[in-house]
């Protein structure tokens, strides 16, 4: 959240260092991917969102249905692979 919460204020050098500590955790214990993916989102890397969702339906994160309608994501509604995410987890299109 607190990542979030700096690129939102336009702090995105907090945000991203924020960001990498999680990114380090993962690596030793379990950090939701969604919530990594909407920082990624948060400070316009789109290509790093959709690996990191793609990672949650792989680890079958229990707030991925949060995609469909977190504002977070909205700008990713048009793209190709966010449609197949969708409907991979089985939600509409």
């Amino acid at each position: 959240m607190l990542a979030g919460a700096y690129a939102t204020w336009g702090r995105t050098a907090d945000a991203r260092r924020v960001l990498a500590e999680l990114e380090a955790q993962a690596l030793e214990r379990y950090v939701c991917p969604y919530e990594v993916a909407t920082i990624h989102m948060a400070i316009g890397d789109a290509p790093r969102t959709l690996a990191w969702l793609e990672r949650g339906l792989a680890e079958r994160a229990d707030c991925m249905p949060w995609a469909y309608a977190d504002p977070k994501l909205d700008a990713l509604h048009s793209h190709p692979q966010f449609q197949s995410l969708l409907e991979r987890i089985g939600l509409p299109r």
